[in-house]
C-alpha cells in the first residue's frame, strides 16, 4: 500500500513537473511562436526567436494578418523594417519574412507559405545573385513544386518548443535577457533592429565585418558554380524555382514586387576583379527574362521589377579600409547587409512614398543599355578608388580568386 502510494505521489510529482515546465515554456515562450501573453520585462524581448526562425515568422504573420510581405534571405531580415514610415497606410500591417541563409529553394518555401496561410495583398521578393550560382540538376530534391500539399502547413515540433530541457533553458536565459541593451531579439513583425551588430560596432569598429564580410564574397566567388545553366543550356535548380514562383503569382493575380538588392560597392568591385561580371550582367539577364516570360503569358499580372544592385552615392559610401580601420558607415552594416535606414529608401521607392531614388524598373529600360551603363560606373568607381582595389585584389588573392570566367 505504502509502495502504491509512493508511485501515485511520484507519478503526480512528474506530471506536476512536466506541466510545470510546458507552461513556463509556453508562458516566456522563448522563440516568439505562441505569442499567448506578452509583459514587458517578463517575455517581450524574443531573443532566441532565430533558433526557431521559421516557425516564429510564420506564427508571427498568422497572427497579425499583414497586408504586405517582404521575402528573401538576411538582407530583408535585417533591412527591411514593418515599422518604417515609408510603408503606406494602405500596405499595413506589413510582415518581414526573410530568413537568414534561405535560397531559391526556401524562398519558393517562404513564398508558398506566405501567399496560402498569410494572403497578403502585396508580396515583395529580393533576389540575390549567390543564391543562383549552383549548377545541380533540377531533380525533386532541389525544386520545390509549388502546390497545396508543399509549404502550406505548419509544423511546430511541439515537444522541442515545450518539453525539452533547451527549451527550459531559453526561457530562463530569455528572463534575464529583457534589460540586456547588448541582444537583439525579432520584432512581433519578424525584423531583426541588430542591436548585437549596434554593440559591436561600439566596441570594435565596423572594419572587422567589413573585412570578413569581403573575404566571405570572395570565397563564394570561387567555391560557388560559375554558370546559371546547365550543360545542355537549361536553367540551373535555382531558375526554375524562381519561374515557379512568378508562373504561380502570375497565374494567381498574386501582386509581387521583385527586387535585387543595392550591395556595396566593395561587392561588385570584387565581382569585377574574380572575372564574374559578365557572369553577373547574364543573371540579371536571366532573372528579368523569367518576368517577362510570366507576364507575357498573363499580360494583367500587376508586377513590377526593381533594380537597386547599382553603382550610387549611397552605394560607393566609403567603407573602413586596414588604413581607416576606425570609419563608420551610415548605410551599411558591410558589404553584403545594408541598414535598415537604407532600407526605407527602397520600401519609399517601391511604394511610391518617396518619389525620387536611385533605383529602376526593368520594364522601363534598355537592359543591355543598362547593363552597359554600370560597366562603366563601376570602372569609374574602380579608378578613384585605388586604395579599395588595392585592398580588394589582396583580399581576392588570399582568397583564391582571380582570372578570367
Amino acid at each position: 500500500m505504502e509502495f502504491r502510494r509512493y508511485v501515485i505521489v511520484l507519478m503526480c510529482a512528474l506530471i506536476g513537473m512536466i506541466v510545470s515546465m510546458a507552461a513556463f515554456n509556453i508562458v516566456i515562450d522563448p522563440y516568439g511562436v505562441f505569442g499567448f501573453v506578452r509583459i514587458e520585462g517578463l517575455n517581450a524581448k524574443k531573443i532566441y526567436a532565430y533558433t526557431h526562425k521559421r516557425p516564429a515568422k510564420q506564427m508571427r504573420g498568422l497572427r497579425i494578418e499583414p497586408k504586405a510581405a517582404v521575402l528573401g534571405n538576411s538582407r530583408v531580415d535585417i533591412g527591411f523594417d514593418p515599422d518604417s514610415e515609408r510603408w503606406p497606410d494602405a500596405m499595413r500591417p506589413v510582415m518581414n519574412m526573410g530568413i537568414p541563409g534561405d535560397g531559391t529553394r526556401r524562398l519558393a518555401i517562404s513564398y508558398d507559405y506566405t501567399v496560402r496561410r498569410l494572403q497578403p495583398e502585396t508580396i515583395f521578393i529580393g533576389l540575390d545573385f549567390f543564391d543562383f550560382l549552383f549548377a545541380v540538376p533540377p531533380d525533386p530534391d532541389f525544386v520545390l513544386p509549388l502546390r497545396s500539399s508543399s509549404a502550406g502547413k505548419i509544423k511546430p515540433k511541439l515537444p522541442e518548443l515545450v518539453l525539452s530541457t533547451t527549451a527550459l533553458l531559453d526561457s530562463v536565459k530569455t528572463l534575464r535577457g529583457q534589460f540586456d541593451p547588448d541582444t537583439t531579439a525579432m520584432t512581433d513583425a519578424g525584423f531583426n533592429p541588430m542591436q548585437d551588430y549596434e554593440a559591436i560596432v561600439r566596441r570594435e569598429g565596423q572594419w572587422p565585418m567589413v573585412d570578413f564580410k569581403n573575404r566571405q564574397h570572395a570565397e563564394y566567388l570561387v567555391e560557388r558554380s560559375r554558370t546559371l545553366f546547365l550543360r545542355d543550356g537549361t536553367p540551373a535548380a535555382p531558375l526554375v524555382n524562381l519561374r515557379r514562383i512568378f508562373m504561380d503569382a502570375a497565374r494567381r493575380g498574386q501582386r509581387l514586387v521583385v527586387f535585387t538588392y543595392p550591395m556595396h560597392a566593395h561587392f561588385y568591385s570584387l565581382v569585377e576583379i574574380s572575372g564574374r561580371w559578365r557572369l553577373y550582367d547574364r543573371w540579371k539577364r536571366a532573372i528579368v527574362a523569367e518576368w517577362q516570360a510570366a507576364r507575357a503569358k498573363h499580360p494583367d499580372w500587376d508586377s513590377t521589377f526593381w533594380d537597386f544592385a547599382l553603382l550610387t552615392p549611397t552605394t560607393t559610401e566609403p567603407a573602413p579600409l586596414p588604413d581607416h580601420q576606425d570609419r563608420r558607415m551610415k548605410w551599411y552594416w558591410e558589404p553584403g547587409h545594408f541598414k535598415a535606414r537604407f532600407g526605407s529608401v527602397l520600401i519609399g521607392q517601391m511604394t511610391g512614398s518617396l518619389p525620387e531614388g536611385f533605383g529602376v524598373r526593368f520594364a522601363e529600360l534598355d537592359l543591355e543599355d543598362h547593363l552597359a551603363r554600370q560597366r562603366i560606373a563601376l570602372s569609374a568607381y574602380m579608378r578613384s578608388h585605388p586604395d579599395d582595389v588595392a585592398y580588394l585584389r589582396d583580399v581576392c588573392r588570399q582568397m583564391g580568386c582571380g582570372g578570367a570566367e
